[in-house]
């Protein structure tokens, strides 16, 4: 039946977007936890911000769901593949700061530049799901 056939791709998007986020958490591990230049781990571009992304994001679906909002199975899995990608690129340089008789380090972010990126990272994957499933789940 069509229930029946809407669940089983319900729970195809759902492992899709687990699949999303583990991809997007191994990234962030891979490229801001563990570094042997310590200036290259970013405390609060780690897992467990991630992860924290990821579940608010979809808790908010949920209740926008709840409220009558148009947030469909993949709209939620969508959201968990955004926050799980949201801080995959985290390019930055080192400048100096003036700051009275004292001088500090800060990390300058290549802010937007950084969003777009991490954005397409995400696309990649989406569309290569869509490759690989046969359908479209995403977009």
């Amino acid at each position: 039946s069509m229930e029946i056939e809407f669940k089983k791709e319900a729970s195809l998007v759902q492992q899709y977007a687990e699949q999303g986020v583990s991809e997007g958490l191994e990234i962030v591990k891979k490229s801001f936890e563990n570094r042997e230049d310590p200036a290259e781990n970013l405390d609060f571009h780690n897992p467990s911000h991630t992860i924290g992304v990821v579940y608010k994001t979809e808790k908010i679906l949920q209740a926008m769901r709840r409220g009558g909002a148009e947030a469909e199975e993949k709209h939620i899995a969508e959201g968990k593949i955004a926050g799980a990608f949201h801080d995959t690129v985290q390019n930055w340089r080192a400048e100096q700061v003036k700051e009275g008789a004292f001088e500090r380090i800060i990390r300058k972010r290549a802010t937007g530049d950084n969003e777009r990126a991490s954005a397409e990272l995400a696309r990649n994957f989406m569309e290569k799901i869509n490759r690989e499933a046969g359908i479209s789940p995403f977009f």
